[in-house]
């Protein structure tokens, strides 16, 4: 998974607030696993998150069959302001890395 792999997910919102939503296999290959932590950072036509021990944001879990699975839930005003049209954004996924860019047409 070098270069990494991509979906496309539909911008949510909650309390009015834009709100991206992944659990499973997205945030898993990854490397995003329940309990690790996360920074944010938003640029002008991306956002991206990245793994980093000391970061500021922790990974959810879910508990399914047994299991625990990972959940990434980010609710930003920012996600608005970097996709104001956008229904939906292209997730690209790599190991330490989730990209969220637009998804063109959407």
């Amino acid at each position: 998974m070098k270069n990494g792999m991509s979906v496309i997910r539909k911008i949510g919102k909650k309390s009015g607030i834009p709100r991206i939503w992944l659990e499973g296999e997205i945030p898993l290959k990854a490397g995003f696993l329940p309990g690790s932590k996360f920074e944010v950072k938003v640029y002008k036509k991306k956002i991206i998150l990245v793994r980093k021990a000391t970061g500021s944001r922790v990974v959810n879990k879910k508990k399914a069959n047994g299991k625990f699975y990972p959940i990434v839930d980010i609710q930003l005003k920012a996600i608005k302001e970097t996709f104001p049209r956008a229904k939906a954004v292209k997730v690209v996924f790599k190991k330490g890395q989730i990209t969220f860019s637009s998804a063109a047409g959407l």
